[in-house]
């Protein structure tokens, strides 16, 4: 990463697009499917060459892009009818204890083109041994042009910061493709 005129950006192989992206979740655990909030295909992140940009407006607000490809096993190149070239764009608000996120990413794989838009926020509540909240909400179309299907991914999560040494975290998510 290095910055660039007030912005941070990135470049990396083996890397994800999404690595600068301010996703609104509070909720860490030992999964990457929980982990993602229901932030499932929006927010780049299978690996490959990808690059990125972030601006943080110095009030809560920020935004970022990112970029990623990936080969198939005899795939060459980017952005190419081999590749799967996944663009994308993340929008943020955070404040002193609540947080917004809007995710949307195009993924092109061949001639096939998905797209997704996640929706996330969170809440952390003052006051001792209260849990912070954290939603998610992904929705996407399937460019398959024979089938039209609807991919849906949601998250809720519960995150205690201060039990014993350590923390805590209860989370339910889930993530399916339904035809429509």
């Amino acid at each position: 990463t290095f910055p660039v005129a007030g912005a941070t950006v990135f470049v990396a192989d083996n890397g994800d697009g999404s690595a600068l992206f301010t996703t609104a979740c509070t909720y860490g655990g030992p999964t990457n499917t929980l982990d993602d909030c229901g932030n499932v295909n929006a927010g780049p992140s299978s690996g490959g060459v990808a690059a990125g940009a972030s601006y943080d407006f110095s009030n809560g607000f920020a935004a970022a892009v990112g970029y990623q490809a990936t080969n198939g096993e005899e795939a060459l190149g980017l952005m190419t009818e081999e590749s799967t070239d996944s663009t994308a764009i993340n929008g943020s608000y955070t404040g002193s204890n609540y947080g917004v996120s809007i995710t949307y990413a195009t993924v092109e794989d061949g001639t096939e083109e998905d797209t997704f838009t996640a929706f996330n926020g969170y809440y952390s509540p003052e006051g001792e041994g209260l849990p912070s909240i954290s939603v998610g909400y992904e929705i996407g179309e399937d460019g398959n042009v024979t089938v039209e299907d609807e991919i849906t991914s949601f998250f809720v999560g519960l995150q205690w910061d201060e039990i014993g040494p350590g923390s805590a975290g209860l989370a339910l998510g889930h993530s399916n493709t339904a035809e429509s």
